[in-house]
């Protein structure tokens, strides 16, 4: 007898008469990984590399400390210090060419998510099925863009939004996410009935399916 896993009682959406889009198959993954590949460089210059002065010299004066506090002595300072400068290290850390495409291999292969990508191979974004107490959800998962703020991104949501509202609606389906607060206004723009939640820097988003909606917190 073949056991069945929580998740895989959660359908996919179906997504094969979307015009503009596919899922991602292994005959796909050299195309994806481009994106994925582009989004993380692009990353990597705008996000990582502007900081990384500051990491490297975040974890160096730490170090010296640790040193000092060692020879005065005074060791849970120098714990303390040592912990700051190991912290500081993972800042530096981005994904290379062969983890990306590492990355998404499993994700074609794999039965828990898909990858919907665009027709002209521009953009993706991960759809991913949970269970959790008892209720199935579609995660919106990593979206990437071979362009970052050329709207390929903005566009493949604008062709995956009403399918995937639809079906969501009709198999009672939550659809989450997680982002960061300067992009909540937009998600909730594009994902009209969801609420947000959560502390200051990211915020989960849930849609709960047409008729068992619960209005907003007010905070």
């Amino acid at each position: 007898m073949v056991r069945t896993r929580r998740f895989e009682r959660v359908p996919f959406p179906d997504l094969s008469q979307v015009p503009g889009l596919r899922v991602a198959t292994k005959a796909d993954v050299h195309a994806t990984s481009r994106v994925a590949i582009a989004a993380s460089r692009w990353r990597w210059r705008h996000a990582v590399a502007p900081n990384a002065w500051l990491a490297l010299a975040l974890a160096g004066m730490s170090t010296v400390l640790a040193g000092l506090c060692a020879l005065l002595g005074l060791r849970g300072f120098a714990i303390g210090a040592y912990v700051v400068a190991l912290g500081s290290l993972p800042a530096l850390y981005f994904l290379t060419p062969p983890d990306i495409r590492h990355w998404v291999r499993r994700r074609v292969a794999g039965s828990r998510c898909v990858i919907v990508l665009s027709e002209d191979e521009t953009a993706f974004l991960l759809i991913v099925r949970i269970v959790s107490k008892g209720r199935g959800y579609w995660f919106l998962g990593h979206h990437a863009a071979l362009g970052v703020g050329e709207g390929q991104g903005a566009a493949l949501r604008a062709r995956l939004r009403g399918p995937l509202l639809a079906q969501a609606d009709a198999q009672g389906i939550v659809i989450a996410a997680v982002v960061p607060v300067r992009l909540e206004a937009q998600l909730l723009h594009e994902l009209p009935g969801a609420r947000g939640s959560g502390p200051f820097f990211f915020r989960q988003l849930e849609r709960e399916p047409a008729g068992v909606r619960t209005p907003s917190p007010s905070a």
